[in-house]
């Protein structure tokens, strides 16, 4: 297994973070092929009391993947659907949810639980946080999916909760913890969604393997590593309406949400408040046409169901909308329903493209309230972050009151850790006043497991129970949901520090990059030669900030990191297609500018190859009047593209297109594309 298995410094970087706010290299990666490997990486593990971390696709926002020991990357090969049937799916964990439902289409069903992150996470990850999504006010969330798992638990032995093979044990701990458990349940959030802690409410309400498998949905990790999974998949629907409707006014959406609740037939009801919006607007062009800049707040509705109960309940929608909103959308063509969409489920993404050292930071982002609570806590939750004079985006699955909150703070401020606990603290109290959770849908993590045990200490401690019956040596995902520990040994991400004296421009480029993993869709070289992470504009991204902060620094390790960061195909895509602007060309060619990254004898015999293409494109352009129109062949496009590479080759022919106001025509629209936005 030693072509599956990595020790690399610059591997185990690739893998030190996800989307949350934290930072933890692991010991060794390895990236197992089927269930038996996996077994073998188990028992060596525990041998040697080294911890376990499974990871699916990293998109977790609470750090449920990250670890100091051994990481499990089941995407890279454990990803394959095992057996379809007539009304469910065996699949392996690794396997991305958005591939999964385009080979269940054929057969006119669907897995329906879906995460923003939906073309970008693993089933697997769904499964470890009990994950809901855009339309869990219809469908519910991915507990109601889950008929059954099979796996290890942490004595290395397999279990199936579908045949009963190796639960006996297990079920007997649940039945002899079920008095206490039952005794506890009052304290259980009241909110219609929640995947904080173990899910006690759903296990000892129930029996035998129904039991096992509602505690082990949403554990985070931290009871068992799973091999495979059997989803239940429903009929695709036969008819689906996107409503948009934008209001003046925040609590008139507010109010609308709470008069849409009786209509049947609805399966989302998202909210986009001012300051989403106002950033969509900004660099996206195409979002003018949605909202205008007297618009400050959205609800986008989607119904669910036949030709003629759809029409129905549009009826009855558009009776509650008419009175209140500002205007109504209906019956967006395809095109225009998919850049809506996407501006939603990319909005924490897109709430990052702010410039300089404030990051749009989601440390309080998952946050579900009963739904008569809605308007209560946005009053009380906006006077708290006012007072700390933060912007904020307010957004989410607001039907089932579920909330996503990204407070913008500048991380180089020297209480930054202390604003985030403060706030923390605070919302927490607040929601645990209005009987909701902290935790929606993205499980608690290294982030809030803190707070469980700080708030819910009764709760804790029987979550320290479950974990030490199911795992005494305490080798899966410690940290996680339970904890012992009294301080964290993690590192928050945006405590960044540089060992080389950079510019303003260059730190906020380094750092901009959270981890959404979009890059999965469009990056070339992930995409076209391996999925290896280090292959992808995020994995490039954590490469070249670890450079900077001097994790990378031997010779050695550099070299490693090169060969990543010179496979990009300077093709442009992550400046174009990225949400949240991450440029790895431009990043790169700055740090090649100064001195903190060499550029290799390779790219330098391309230069002095392409030197007479590079004086004859400068000579066609000099010669154009301003506001000129020139075409680019493909020899011209790729000596653009090395100059982007590394900025000063090219400076003379980027000056003459920006004072020029040139346009270029040419087969390669990502390459024009990226020259008006860097340039143009």
């Amino acid at each position: 297994m030693n072509n599956r298995s990595s020790i690399s410094k610059v591997q185990r970087v690739l893998y030190s973070t996800d989307i949350s706010m934290f930072e933890c290299v692991p010991k060794k990666i390895y990236y197992p092929k089927n269930k038996q490997e996996l077994q073998k990486i188990l028992i060596k593990a525990k041998k040697n009391k080294i911890t376990i971390h499974p990871r699916g696709c990293g998109t977790s926002t609470a750090g449920q993947s990250l670890g100091h020991g051994v990481l499990i990357d089941t995407a890279r090969y454990m990803n394959r659907i095992l057996h379809i049937g007539k009304d469910y799916v065996d699949v392996e964990p690794g396997i991305i949810l958005e591939e999964l439902n385009k080979k269940l289409k054929p057969f006119g069903l669907f897995m329906p639980v879906d995460p923003s992150s939906h073309e970008v996470c693993s089933i697997g990850g769904m499964v470890s946080n009990n994950s809901s999504g855009i339309h869990s006010y219809l469908y519910g969330d991915t507990k109601d999916y889950v008929i059954g798992i099979e796996g290890y638990f942490a004595n290395t032995d397999s279990f199936s909760t579908i045949s009963g093979e190796g639960t006996k044990k297990y079920l007997d701990i649940i039945s002899s913890i079920k008095p206490k458990a039952l005794a506890l349940t009052d304290k259980i959030a009241k909110s219609s969604k929640n995947s904080s802690g173990y899910n006690i409410k759903d296990t000892f309400s129930k029996n035998g393997l129904t039991a096992l498998n509602s505690l082990l949905i949403g554990s985070e990790g931290t009871l068992c590593v799973m091999t495979k999974i059997r989803l239940k998949v429903i009929p695709l629907p036969e008819k689906r309406i996107t409503i948009l409707a934008t209001f003046d006014d925040l609590e008139k959406a507010l109010l609308a949400v709470s008069a849409s609740k009786k209509i049947n037939n609805i399966s989302a009801i998202e909210l986009l408040d001012k300051e989403l919006i106002a950033t969509s607007r900004k660099y996206f062009t195409e979002i003018r046409n949605f909202f205008s800049d007297d618009i400050n707040a959205g609800l986008i509705f989607e119904i669910d169901g036949t030709e003629k109960n759809t029409q129905n309940s549009l009826k009855e929608l558009l009776q509650v909308l008419e009175p209140v909103a500002k205007k109504i959308e209906t019956g967006h063509n395809e095109e225009e329903r998919k850049k809506l969409w996407w501006m939603r489920k990319s909005a924490s993404s897109i709430l990052n493209r702010i410039e300089g050292s404030t990051r749009s930071l989601r440390f309080i982002e998952d946050i579900a309230v009963p739904t008569e609570n809605i308007i209560k806590f946005y009053r009380e939750q906006k006077k708290i972050l006012d007072e700390y004079g933060l912007r904020t985006a307010f957004f989410g699955h607001i039907g089932s009151g579920h909330f996503h909150i990204n407070p913008r703070i500048d991380t180089r401020r020297p209480d930054f850790l202390d604003v985030v606990d403060e706030i923390t603290k605070r919302t927490q109290k607040l929601v645990k006043e209005l009987n909701g959770t902290m935790a929606g849908e993205h499980g608690d993590g290294i982030l809030r497991t803190p707070y469980i045990k700080l708030f819910e200490p009764e709760l804790h401690e029987l979550f320290l129970q479950i974990k030490e019956a199911f795992d005494p040596e305490w080798i899966l995902n410690p940290g996680k949901i339970a904890t012992k520990d009294k301080k964290q040994t993690v590192m928050n991400r945006y405590l960044f520090k540089s060992i080389y004296e950079l510019d303003q421009d260059t730190l906020n480029e380094i750092e901009k990059c959270h981890g959404c993993n979009e890059c999965l869709k469009f990056c070339t070289t992930f995409k076209g030669i391996s999925t290896n992470e280090g292959l992808k504009a995020r994995g490039r991204a954590s490469i070249l900030r670890a450079i900077v902060n001097g994790t990378i620094s031997s010779k050695k390790e550099i070299k490693e990191a090169l060969y990543y960061i010179e496979k990009c195909a300077l093709c442009t895509k992550c400046a174009n297609q990225c949400p949240t602007g991450i440029d790895i060309t431009k990043t790169a060619s700055l740090l090649r500018e100064q001195k903190v990254i060499p550029i290799s004898l390779k790219k330098k015999l391309l230069m002095f190859l392409m030197y007479p293409v590079k004086k004859l494109l400068i000579k066609k352009t000099s010669s154009l009047n301003k506001g000129g129109t020139f075409k680019l062949n493909r020899l011209e496009v790729f000596t653009i593209r090395l100059g982007l590479y590394y900025r000063p080759y090219m400076k003379e022919f980027f000056k003459l297109f920006k004072e020029k106001e040139l346009k270029a025509l040419c087969y390669d629209k990502d390459v024009v594309n990226y020259l008006i936005y860097r340039l143009g």
